[in-house]
């Protein structure tokens, strides 16, 4: 009974999540239109971002993953969590990563680790 209960908590909490995040997805969606020329310079200075070839993608996956927890951005903490498991990060990874953005970001940023493990239940990982 109490594993039912758990799943019913979980389901929710996804349900929540997604609706947080398309929720989110739609108001970036309003910004953009209201402010193209802004929203597309911040998009192509983060993709920027991204290049160069002398860090791996998966670290900085693994770095904006550590900072957005010690900032507390709980859509940037699905965001970057989905983008750290699409770039192959593993959950032994993932985990050390939270660790570093702890010790970072002390007391509040522990707080938010259960957004990363709910993103990654919500978006899987090839290690399951």
């Amino acid at each position: 009974m109490r594993d039912n209960r758990k799943k019913e908590e979980t389901g929710k909490n996804f349900t929540e999540n997604e609706s947080e995040q398309n929720s989110l997805k739609k108001g970036l969606r309003d910004y953009r239109r209201k402010n193209p020329e802004f929203a597309k310079a911040f998009m192509e200075y983060w993709r920027k971002s991204k290049e160069g070839v002398s860090i791996p993608v998966i670290y900085k996956e693994l770095m904006e993953l550590a900072i957005t927890i010690v900032q507390r951005c709980k859509p940037c903490i699905f965001l970057h969590t989905r983008l750290c498991i699409e770039s192959g990060a593993t959950i032994e990874q993932i985990m050390e990563t939270t660790q570093i953005a702890v010790v970072m970001g002390g007391a509040p940023s522990y707080q938010y680790l259960g957004y990363v493990m709910e993103a990654i239940e919500l978006y899987g990982n090839k290690e399951e």
